[in-house]
């Protein structure tokens, strides 16, 4: 039996946020923004940065100036369990097959961070006779 599991004890959306290029971050919270409300993702977002939604710089690329690594982690954050079912942006199998997408355009930024190693061996483990 074949176990994969994300370093550092992270849920996929933890990972992704950790691993790809700041525009990728800005994207997946873009692709949130295209299936819930703008500003649900933004008081989420807010919230969890201990923040006032209004403070949130209206381009989520601007986000990176409150502090790369709070922001990353509080899209993490939100992303994994958000609104008042706790239900994550990326749950239903449409948005993380977009999810997906967005990590294949990144692909060459993370396919040496582990977010790239754990997905190449998942593909080899799928695709092995």
């Amino acid at each position: 039996m074949s176990v994969f599991l994300w370093d550092d004890d992270l849920c996929l959306e933890q990972r992704a946020a950790e691993d790809l290029p700041w525009e990728g971050v800005v994207d997946v919270v873009h692709l949130a923004m295209e299936y819930f409300p703008e500003a649900s993702i933004r008081d989420q977002v807010a919230g969890r940065l201990g923040k006032k939604t209004e403070s949130l710089p209206k381009d989520v690329g601007d986000w990176q100036a409150l502090g790369e690594a709070e922001v990353r982690k509080a899209v993490a954050e939100s992303a994994k369990s958000s609104g008042k079912k706790k239900r994550g942006w990326f749950k239903r199998v449409d948005i993380a097959e977009e999810l997906a997408a967005v990590l294949g355009r990144y692909w060459k930024a993370i396919e040496a961070k582990d977010l790239g190693r754990k997905l190449a061996a998942l593909r080899a483990w799928i695709d092995a006779p």
